[in-house]
């Protein structure tokens, strides 16, 4: 079975260790936020931060921003609407006007962005924003002095320095500098730590759109002709003003722990074989692919789950299920429980929600430390609270949370003691979505 395959690149050796000898490195100071990763959720806090007059600087590792949506070729961002509940509005609203006003919205309900388009956005929001941007960067260490972060440290072409701020962001994805940083952190499943499945999405293009079938045929072919591949249904996404290339996103890599570089190398080989299987079959098998061609794979790998942190709220499976609102939620979610297995087939939605629920701020400040926020993916959850919450739109509101608080922060000298009331009004003035409750109120989260 392709998910279970592995390419010498991943096999683990003998690590010795290497004494490092201290030395002075480049110090960039004067910084009042510095985030960690550029992906959507992170430039969402980088440029509400800036707006508010913060000096903000960001760093990210691959050299575009937007993360699975543009590096990843995901070419969406799900999880605004819930039928006609919508969800999320704030910063995702003015991104899906700029990319619409250029092409590269597809629908009424703009879930689909063609990923160049969706990149040309968010660079002109960082822009014009003034946030000091940093690509082809990658953060390898943090230092701290009791419950504060002092320094995030950089390697890059020019060398390894580091970054002095008052603030930092933590948009990694993986929660990586939280865990540089000493906070608390949970991984994978309770039973096994084992996480969702990792995905290379790819691009085909060369289709004769015309003779496609509907995706309920689609859907039938690949159930119903012989396949080895560890999904059991089609994942396309047709790319904005184009009729005739897909986002496929059908890939899965078992077994998968997206905080190692094996791992990632390894999610490489395997899941560049099974896109050209995927590739093969609907050349094969489905009508108006028989000249198909992998147009791009992905320059990131599809993480769906690493750490997440343990934060003064964890948010739950019955939070989700029962469609809760905090006192201090910042952002709605509508999407369902979405594990995607591990170690077997992914057979699709575990299970649909009723209703939208809310996240509270609680979720974005991880313990033992006083000047970080960690937004987007790893926010603190349970592993199947997880599966719903990770979805981009939510992560967007995270991050437009977190950098319309930082101020707040700073002046207070804690993430602990921003006032959100004060937080929740700024978010509803800039078209934000949130539902809290009302004081004294019986409220589960207490």
């Amino acid at each position: 079975m392709p998910g279970e395959a592995s390419s010498p690149i991943g096999k683990e050796v003998t690590m010795e260790t290497l004494n490092w000898p201290g030395r002075e490195i480049p110090l960039r100071t004067g910084y009042d936020v510095f985030i960690a990763g550029a992906g959507i959720a992170g430039v969402t806090a980088a440029v509400c931060a800036a707006r508010d007059g913060l000096r903000t600087a960001i760093v990210e590792y691959f050299g575009a921003p937007g993360g699975i949506p543009t590096t990843g070729l995901l070419a969406s961002i799900n999880g605004r609407w819930r039928g006609e509940e919508h969800v999320v509005g704030g910063f995702l609203l003015e991104i899906e006007e700029r990319a619409r006003k250029l092409g590269g919205v597809g629908g009424d309900r703009a879930t689909r962005y063609e990923p160049e388009k969706l990149k040309q956005v968010l660079l002109e929001l960082l822009e014009e924003a003034g946030v000091e941007t940093f690509f082809y960067a990658q953060l390898i260490e943090a230092t701290r002095e009791g419950d504060r972060i002092r320094h995030a440290v950089v390697a890059s072409k020019s060398g390894i320095e580091a970054f002095e701020s008052k603030l930092f962001i933590d948009a990694t994805g993986d929660a990586d500098l939280a865990a540089m940083a000493g906070c608390p952190y949970e991984q994978g499943r309770e039973s096994d730590g084992l996480v969702q499945s990792g995905t290379l999405v790819f691009k085909m293009r060369a289709i004769d759109r015309l003779r496609v079938p509907s995706p309920e045929e689609i859907h039938a072919i690949w159930q119903r002709v012989e396949h080895d591949f560890p999904i059991d249904h089609v994942v396309l996404a047709w790319l904005p003003g184009r009729d005739d290339a897909v986002s496929v996103n059908m890939v899965h890599v078992l077994r998968f722990d997206g905080t190692k570089n094996t791992e990632l190398t390894r999610a490489r080989f395997e899941g560049t074989k099974q896109a050209l299987g995927i590739l093969e079959f609907f050349r094969r098998n489905v009508p108006g692919f028989d000249n198909a061609c992998i147009d791009q794979t992905a320059q990131q790998i599809g993480v769906r789950e690493t750490r997440r942190i343990v934060g003064d709220y964890v948010l739950t499976e019955d939070d989700v299920l029962e469609g809760r609102s905090f006192e201090d939620e910042i952002v709605r979610c509508c999407w369902p429980i979405d594990v995607h297995n591990p170690d077997g087939i992914h057979t699709g939605i575990t299970r649909y929600i009723n209703g939208s629920y809310g996240i509270p701020y609680r979720c974005i400040t991880p313990q033992g430390v006083e000047n970080l926020f960690v937004v987007g993916r790893p926010i603190s959850s349970t592993h199947v609270a997880n599966s719903s919450s990770r979805i981009n739109a939510t992560c967007m509101g995270t991050g437009q949370a977190a950098g319309c608080a930082a101020k707040m922060a700073i002046e207070a000298g804690s993430v602990r003691k921003v006032n959100v009331e004060k937080l929740q009004a700024i978010l509803i003035e800039n078209n934000a979505v949130i539902h809290p409750k009302p004081k004294g109120g019986d409220d589960v989260d207490a």
